[in-house]
């Protein structure tokens, strides 16, 4: 029986020998291991991002808060109100105090503007580390 055994792992014929069956598994099991590694693998890290501020206000004002005006329009002046040789620290606090104070009277007749233009000068001070008036 031994005999017949070994003469028919030894033909080349029709049967599959042990060696090539044990590679064929080993391949198998090597490309399912990989597949497996490559799935259950935990995702990298992301590293914290840090918002440009300016865009973070911008997305913050217009999500919500700006009532009168186009986002190129809110824009462009915000970039005036950020830009410290367009408005000194002094001419940022004055129109804060200005617009704040027609945002809470009733009888300034475009309150939408008020508010948009309060807004805006409230986040570039804040950007800009501008304090305002006292009592605002």
């Amino acid at each position: 029986m031994m005999q017949d055994l070994q003469r028919f792992l030894g033909r080349d014929q029709g049967a599959a020998r042990v060696e090539a069956v044990f590679a064929g598994v080993a391949l198998v099991v090597a490309a399912v291991m990989a597949v497996f590694l490559f799935v259950a693998a935990p995702a990298p890290e992301a590293a914290p991002v840090r918002n440009d501020p300016v865009e973070e206000a911008m997305s913050q004002m217009m999500g919500r808060e700006i009532r009168q005006f186009t986002p190129l329009q809110v824009r462009s002046r915000f970039q005036t109100y950020l830009d410290p040789n367009e408005r000194t620290d002094s001419q940022l606090r004055n129109a804060h105090r200005t617009w704040a104070g027609r945002v809470g009277d009733p009888r300034y007749d475009r309150p939408d503007l008020a508010n948009d233009m309060f807004i805006m000068i409230d986040h570039a001070m804040r950007i800009r580390g501008v304090q305002p008036h006292e009592g605002l």
